[in-house]
């Protein structure tokens, strides 16, 4: 029996069907689950692409002062090292409540 083909990788946050805020919330999750971890790592653990879409979710999370970027190992955003900043780990701690 064929194995069916892979969907397309989304080329926005729209096409996952999902909105930013909850994307965003899974990352956050994620960084406060596992530590300060570098862009491309949280897109891998999320299995969805950093350019288009986890990338974005990071950006918001930034400007809501939820992560900060605490340094890169090379050039590109993907590479930025994201830590979460105290008003993330209260709201992760409430998305926890809600949802592991």
């Amino acid at each position: 029996m064929p194995i069916p083909d892979a969907p397309p990788q989304p080329r926005a946050a729209e096409e996952t069907g999902l909105t930013l805020t909850f994307l965003a919330d899974l990352a956050l999750k994620t960084v406060y689950l596992r530590g300060s971890l570098p862009g491309q790592e949280i897109a891998d653990t999320l299995k969805l692409p950093f350019a288009t879409v986890v990338g974005a979710a990071l950006g918001y999370l930034r400007r809501e002062y939820l992560v900060e970027v605490k340094g890169s190992a090379s050039v590109g955003k993907s590479s930025y090292r994201y830590a979460i900043l105290q008003k993330g780990h209260a709201r992760a701690r409430e998305l926890l409540k809600r949802c592991q």
